[in-house]
């Protein structure tokens, strides 16, 4: 079986046939969210794969647009943005999804080369 390993644990989801992060033709992108505990969300790729995620170095004492996102009980109000295939908040933040799969994964962003 294939499964993916992050940060010393497996990837709770097998692979499905075809769809190996790095022969895909398109980029991953989010499926589903569940927020965990605290600052963590379980994030689930069209690869197949589901993640965890520990935001709190990214959100708690940043300020900003991320101070909202400290209160947890709006934490917890994250949503998949279908048509960005992110997750995002009600109050407009979001994460880029090919950060969001390279903390997942280790993999370092794919930058597209000029034509």
């Amino acid at each position: 079986m294939n499964y993916w390993k992050t940060g010393g644990a497996f990837n709770k989801r097998k692979l499905r046939k075809g769809s190996h992060p790095l022969t895909s033709a398109k980029p991953p992108r989010l499926t589903a969210v569940r927020h965990v505990a605290a600052y963590r969300l379980e994030l689930t790729f069209t690869t197949g794969c589901a993640y965890e995620i520990d935001f709190a170095t990214r959100i708690l004492g940043r300020g900003g647009v991320f101070r909202s996102l400290e209160d947890l009980a709006f934490f917890k109000q994250v949503r998949v943005e279908p048509e960005a295939g992110t997750i995002a908040w009600p109050n407009g933040v979001d994460f880029c999804p090919d950060v969001l799969y390279s903390l997942a994964t280790g993999q370092p962003v794919k930058h597209l080369e000029p034509a």
